[in-house]
């Protein structure tokens, strides 16, 4: 996963989406552990990307760089 941050960034990318959504995983480990990935990766903003609220709790902390959170919905 580093490998293709690092290519997004060179091609021009200003933020990295991070969204981990596929069935049957744990979204809320997964998606913590994927902003942990890509920000030793690269130094841009992140869009952090779930529709599950406690996802994206678990993973503002762990932010180290500029943040956008993308894609809650408001069901519960």
């Amino acid at each position: 996963m580093d490998a293709l941050t690092k290519e997004q960034v060179e091609a021009g990318a200003n933020i990295i989406d991070v969204n981990v959504t596929v069935p049957g995983v744990d979204e809320v480990d997964l998606l913590s552990r994927a902003v942990d990935v890509v920000q030793k990766a690269v130094e841009i903003p992140l869009s952090i990307d779930s529709r599950k609220p406690e996802a994206i709790q678990a993973a503002l902390p762990l932010c180290d760089v500029k943040v956008i959170v993308n894609s809650v919905t408001g069901d519960p």
